[in-house]
């Protein structure tokens, strides 16, 4: 509708005055401003078909589940004690010389990785998946 009167007016630039390529110009701003909102809309809708996408392939979890999950691996961080022989530290001297840190490894991670996984084995149920209709189940 707008956009038409605003190419009317541009395909008769020998007919154009001040008011009128003020008010061409203002058009145009308004359908830029129009589009941009469009646009976002439209990315909008795109990063959330995204995410249904994504979610559409992960298995399901109740809410009890994620529950146990969530409660076992926050008594197991918490009662996480570390000492020195737990990592390498490898010290570098910085420029300024100063003991700098330059790369730390955790020793025991193999160990705290199987004792969260004995954990998940131990509240739940295993099953191997049936078919490709259990697999979001």
């Amino acid at each position: 509708m707008e956009t038409k009167t605003v190419k009317n007016l541009v395909k008769h630039q020998d007919e154009l005055t001040q008011e009128s390529l003020e008010k061409c110009i203002e058009q145009l701003e308004v359908n830029v401003s129009d589009l941009h909102a469009q646009v976002d809309s439209i990315n909008s809708d795109i990063s959330t078909k995204k995410r249904a996408l994504e979610d559409l392939n992960k298995p399901s979890l109740t809410q009890k589940q994620y529950d146990l999950i969530n409660n076992g691996l926050d008594s197991f961080v918490s009662d996480l004690r570390f000492s020195e022989s737990d990592f390498d530290i490898e010290l570098t001297i910085g420029y300024d010389n100063k003991v700098e840190i330059d790369h730390i490894t955790l020793n025991s991670y193999n160990d705290m990785l199987d004792d969260m996984m004995r954990y998940i084995r131990k509240e739940f149920k295993i099953v191997e998946q049936e078919s490709n209709q259990n697999e979001n189940v």
